[in-house]
């Protein structure tokens, strides 16, 4: 007979118990089944195992195979095959989405469980990478200490409830327990979170509408978390945010509490600042502000309404946002014929302070640091230049090198430059006289000064578990192939060139010129892409023109302007009519 299951409507019938032992899981699809009338029945007496089952695409259809279903017990000789390849029933738009992403090396289609859903047999798949053996281990190790914790938090807990007896009842202002304050256009209020190993759950619903967005339910335990124009995919029993398709992993899987969508406090603290909507996380105060003056934060956001689990407003004071920077002013700029898309990124950052240079007022400057409050000013004088752009990370967070490209692809940017500042050579006679600026594009390197950049700025993979790198260079002649056939390469060098030529007017070092190096930034971003080195961290003069606001306002306003001049140009050659 087929296992009830807590769902209503659905009766599961078998799991693959393994499949999160070996695998990591990405993302999850339900699928109907083409079955014969002996292998229903034989479901419904559950005699059904799917340990080795996994799923193919052929021919534009997705089949499953060595589900191992057993013959029908009252079958007779038209009983079924056990072990037979069947069909999976998908919609056109999901078999396209599974054929793009089964192409990307070491990614398969696992079976995760056979189930009826009000009577229809459907199966669970996965979209999964194979797990190392450290990863096991680290998977162990995990397991372990979420154990230890909760077994802490446990007793933790029964001694707080043993103080709040001998105390005696007392009235609160706010929701029992610990608490987080939502300080958004509804106001200051105070949220409960429940306890947890990964810190903390808190009501994605009930955040959600204080920071003036929302959360939609797409059924079968899905939900859709939208803040201004950030919308993410979540799934209950699923440790993945998705956004366009892109996997975000989360330190605990969304789950229900007392009926309601609950997901951990890091969705709201780290992933969802990354998107520039207006949102960020004071650590320090346990708070969450939304910061409604954003132009980002503004589209597509819904009133925010009173949720009556939550506390009642607290001092206006108290509430009260920091003041927005002020709009750079810029002189009238070229009308361009279409809206284009800048993506902006700020080197390293999070564990990886990227190079630590020379002491400015007191404390060593910190890349990390410097990059994201130049690619701030950067973003602010490109829209106020009349195009888009997108952060690829908006708070001190690390972000995957090999993902920061991906998030500018499925933005469908027109131009990639990412803010780094530059480091001396050991090996050089004197470091610390190095000065100067440069800005690279993606290519082997020719120099052994090159190929030592590449070499710093790629390091930051040591600091990264998310996702494998490429390794060796077929990759990158891989990238290179592709870039020359759609003159990425071409268009990379001229804008390259164009922010040579405007720091030029304003940098107090030398001019080091157009470089090329094999980075990994730039490998992954299909669009013109370049890295610009804005000065010598280890030199301390122009370390301390780039910690002054003058320095870093004339930084932004030279790579903004460099980035304009070439969409103006780009813009102009598109429209160029072909001579025939």
């Amino acid at each position: 007979m087929t296992k009830p299951r807590t769902d209503e409507g659905i009766a599961s019938i078998a799991r693959n118990a393994r499949a999160r032992h070996d695998y990591e899981i990405l993302e999850t699809w339900e699928a109907g089944l083409m079955l014969l009338g002996t292998e229903v029945k034989s479901l419904r007496e559950g005699r059904a195992q799917i340990t080795d089952a996994y799923a193919v695409v052929k021919d534009g259809e997705v089949w499953l195979l060595n589900a191992h279903i057993a013959p029908y017990s009252h079958g007779n000789v038209w009983n079924h095959e056990p072990t037979r390849s069947r069909k999976l029933l998908l919609h056109a738009q999901e078999i396209r989405k599974l054929i793009g992403a089964v192409e990307r090396k070491g990614l398969t289609l696992v079976a995760l469980e056979l189930y009826f859903r009000d009577g229809r047999a459907k199966v669970r798949i996965g979209l999964a990478r194979g797990k190392k053996l450290h990863d096991k281990r680290a998977d162990a190790r995990e397991r372990d200490a979420k154990r230890e914790m909760a077994r802490a938090l446990r007793t933790v807990k029964a001694l707080v409830l043993l103080l709040g007896l001998a105390a005696g009842p007392v009235a609160a202002a706010a929701p029992p327990g610990p608490v987080i304050r939502v300080r958004g256009a509804a106001g200051d209020s105070a949220v409960a979170v429940v306890a947890s190993p990964s810190g903390g759950v808190v009501r994605a619903d009930v955040v959600a509408r204080l920071l003036g967005g929302r959360l939609e339910s797409q059924g079968a335990g899905r939900w859709r978390l939208a803040v201004g124009t950030a919308a993410l995919d979540l799934e209950t029993g699923s440790p993945f945010a998705t956004y366009n398709g892109f996997p975000l992993p989360l330190v605990e899987a969304p789950r229900l509490v007392d009926g309601a969508p609950a997901v951990p406090l890091q969705l709201f603290s780290e992933i969802l600042p990354r998107f520039d909507v207006g949102v960020r996380w004071d650590r320090a105060a346990g708070a969450l502000h939304r910061d409604e003056t954003s132009a980002a934060a503004r589209i597509g956001t819904t009133p925010p309404a009173r949720d009556p689990s939550v506390a009642g407003p607290a001092r206006a004071a108290e509430a009260a946002a920091p003041a927005p920077r002020v709009a750079p002013d810029v002189p009238d700029a070229p009308r361009l014929s279409r809206s284009y898309t800048v993506v902006v990124d700020a080197g390293h950052g999070g564990r990886d302070p990227g190079m630590r240079g020379a002491v400015v007022d007191g404390r060593a400057l910190s890349e990390a640091r410097i990059t994201l409050e130049i690619a701030r000013r950067v973003k602010a004088e490109l829209e106020a230049r009349g195009l888009k752009v997108l952060m690829t990370r908006t708070t001190d967070t690390l972000i995957n090198l090999f993902h920061r490209g991906p998030i500018a692809n499925r933005a469908s940017g027109d131009l990639f430059v990412s803010v780094h500042v530059n480091g001396a050579n050991p090996k050089w006679n004197n470091p610390t006289a190095a000065r100067g600026f440069e800005t690279f594009y993606l290519s082997t390197a020719r120099t052994e000064d090159e190929a030592h950049v590449a070499a710093m700025e790629n390091d930051v993979v040591h600091f990264e578990t998310e996702a494998d790198a490429p390794r060796g260079n077929d990759a990158l002649a891989f990238i290179l192939n592709d870039l020359a056939r759609n003159e990425h390469l071409r268009e990379s060098k001229e804008v390259a060139a164009a922010v040579q030529r405007r720091l030029a007017g304003i940098h107090p070092g030398p001019n080091r010129g157009v470089k090329q190096a094999g980075l990994a930034v730039l490998s992954t971003a299909y669009m013109p892409a370049v890295l610009v080195e804005v000065g010598f961290g280890s030199n301390p003069a122009e370390a301390r023109w780039m910690s002054s606001d003058a320095g870093q306002a004339d930084a932004a306003r030279a790579i903004a302007e460099a980035a304009h001049e070439y969409l103006v140009d780009y813009d102009r050659r598109r429209l160029r009519p072909v001579a025939r």
